[in-house]
């Protein structure tokens, strides 16, 4: 391995394992000693690492840490983000819908056969296709290009993707200090909760400076000059090779276990269910996942073979009620109120994001069949709730319970269920009116995570090629 591509290997290393700088520096020399020489190699690893594992946060987990300073963010800001994570088809076919939303929801058609197997709406990460959102009413509606881009009235100059590119090192290093401020140790009295990632450090502000000197570092320099208290590291004890064999393994466990399916009705039970009322240790795993999927690539591989259906749909409505702004804003409401009656003329007033996102839902609820009519309008009633962050009663009881949420006027109520309750019959019937397309992927793993794992181990099998070459 040359020195730029130990320097490569180890950028690639933080993108796709979430992992830090430091560990992935000390993973790769120590598959392939002096391979990232220089303090200037150390630093572009370091800053790389600074700018994009923010970009990387999936929840705002503010309540579970003692720093109350965390940055609360919108679906604008978390798919500016994205843009900046995702490649490829996958890019193309997620720029207005949120991948966590895609994945929890593809898993649980999943769960319950109801994956489009017979439509055109699944992803399939086949590159000669279109994005499968192509299809979408909104997307027809949208043809004008003018009317692709996010209003300017919910994006800030600051949420522009690149915004972060554009600021000094010294200002990288600020930044990353202020994220890694946010990972602080849990409130005491819940010790026994959640645990950090124990790979989530902050670098030291006394690291010796890299652009001090271009000389090469041997063994016994580098964990000086890495500043972070770690002497002396095995191969066993580095975060990303335990990420890799834990990754590894798991997918050997899927691979031999047997799958089992749901009932339709045991997914729509999940869905209407008071998660506040859930047992403490199905809390407990769930504010634990929130926490993982924020620093942890695995805990997206754990997601994907997730079949607790009560932890699917409780991270799903957590996402959606933890937005700093909600998917339907008071402007939006307001626009229901005035133009409900005819849903292609409102839909259009919608933020670009928000549309996709209404209509992803519906799609989503419209594979769950068989399904009564009570039942999907419960449903529905539901998603409300999660989108305009209002209180909305089901069946006498106002959900989500324990959000302290104001309960959704009445007259608006109205106006907002006869939209929905259209919305929803247009894209049933131009579902039901659909070509059927070829079989989606497998269940266990989507075809670009097992390339990005094939790409992985690749990177992880030339260093080990690399140690068995003579020098």
């Amino acid at each position: 391995v040359s020195e730029e591509q130990g320097v490569l290997i180890s950028c690639y290393l933080v993108y796709s394992l979430r992992v830090r700088a430091n560990d992935a520096i000390r993973f790769v020399r120590l598959k392939r000693p002096n391979a990232v020489q220089t303090r200037g190699q150390i630093l572009c690893v370091q800053e790389f690492e600074q700018f994009i594992l923010p970009q990387s946060l999936v929840f705002c987990n503010k309540v579970f840490t003692k720093d109350k300073k965390m940055v609360e963010f919108n679906v604008a800001q978390y798919l500016n983000r994205q843009k900046l994570m995702l490649h490829g088809y996958e890019a193309r076919a997620l720029k207005y819908i949120p991948k966590f939303l895609y994945v929890i929801e593809r898993i649980l058609k999943l769960l319950c056969n109801c994956h489009p197997l017979c439509s055109p709406f699944g992803i399939r990460y086949d590159s000669t296709n279109f994005p499968f959102t192509k299809c979408f009413i909104v997307a027809r509606l949208n043809s004008d290009p003018r009317s692709s881009f996010v209003h300017s009235s919910t994006v800030s100059p600051s949420d522009s993707p690149f915004a972060s590119t554009l600021a000094s090192a010294a200002s990288t290093r600020r930044h990353s200090t202020e994220f890694d401020d946010q990972l602080n140790e849990l409130p005491g009295n819940d010790d026994d909760d959640v645990a950090m990632p124990s790979n989530v450090t902050c670098i030291s502000p006394d690291m010796p400076s890299c652009a001090s000197g271009m000389s090469g570092l041997d063994d016994n320099c580098l964990d000086a000059v890495l500043g972070d208290g770690i002497q002396g590291q095995t191969l066993q004890e580095n975060i990303c090779f335990q990420e890799l064999s834990s990754q590894s393994d798991l997918r050997k466990a899927v691979e031999n276990e047997k799958f089992t399916l749901y009932q339709v009705e045991d997914v729509l039970q999940a869905l209407l269910a008071d998660h506040s009322l859930l047992g403490e240790n199905v809390k407990k795993y769930v504010r634990q996942l929130r926490v993982d999927l924020n620093h942890r690539q695995s805990a997206w591989t754990r997601l994907q073979v997730e079949k607790n259906l009560y932890v699917l749909t409780a991270l799903l409505f957590d996402w959606l009620e933890h937005l700093r702004v909600p998917i339907l804003s008071r402007d939006d409401l307001s626009y229901i109120v005035i133009l409900g009656s005819q849903p292609e003329v409102c839909l259009k007033k919608f933020d670009i994001a928000s549309q996709y996102i209404i209509e992803y839902l519906f799609r989503f609820l419209a594979r769950l069949q068989p399904i009564s009519q009570d039942t999907q309008l419960n449903v529905i009633k539901r998603f409300v709730a999660s989108l305009t962050h209002q209180g909305v009663p089901i069946q006498g009881i106002l959900k989500p319970a324990g959000k302290g949420y104001h309960k959704l006027r009445e007259g608006t109520h109205q106006k907002v269920m006869e939209f929905m309750t259209k919305f929803f019959e247009m894209i049933y019937e131009d579902m039901n009116s659909a070509t059927p397309p070829p079989p989606p992927p497998p269940p266990a793993f989507s075809r670009l995570n097992r390339s990005q794992q094939s790409i992985t181990s690749q990177v992880v099998d030339s260093l080990e090629e690399d140690d068995e070459t003579p020098p």
